[in-house]
């Protein structure tokens, strides 16, 4: 009985559909204490160039504004799917944003996830969309690596 109300519940609860920005944020908090204090105030720096800074640390204090920004840019990728200033995959080009770099305002949906495909009973499946959340971050771990 126990396990049927928590499937009751669970199928009920918005929050138990997806990872959602409380999670980024605690993963995010976690890891902005973790750096050196030297790479955490580069951390710092680089957030502070961003055009959409000033939003995320409006009303905090000096001492937790990197933190702040950290938090704000862990959902970054979410926010920015209602944000009108920027466009989705193959679409027109919206206004460009002071400080963000050319293509930086695509949306790129499928970076953000990836579907793995399975069977129960061992039938073909039809691979993921590429690019895709594993593709992109194979893609960025070897930017500035040299070639074997």
């Amino acid at each position: 009985m126990k396990r049927l109300a928590l499937l009751i519940l669970l199928g009920w609860s918005r929050t138990g559909y997806a990872w959602n920005s409380t999670g980024h944020k605690a993963i995010a908090l976690i890891a902005y204490e973790r750096p050196t204090p030297v790479t955490k105030q580069r951390v710092d720096q680089l957030l502070a160039r961003h055009p959409d800074y000033p939003k995320w640390i409006a009303g905090i204090t000096t001492a937790d504004r990197g933190r702040a920004a950290f938090l704000a840019a862990s959902v970054w990728p979410d926010t920015i799917r209602s944000d009108p200033r920027f466009h989705d995959d193959n679409r027109q080009p919206t206004a460009p944003i002071k400080g963000l770099p050319h293509g930086a305002q695509a949306r790129r949906a499928g970076w953000h996830f990836t579907n793995m495909p399975f069977t129960t009973d061992g039938t073909a499946t039809v691979p993921g969309a590429v690019p895709n959340i594993i593709t992109k971050l194979e893609e960025f771990a070897n930017i500035g690596r040299m070639p074997v």
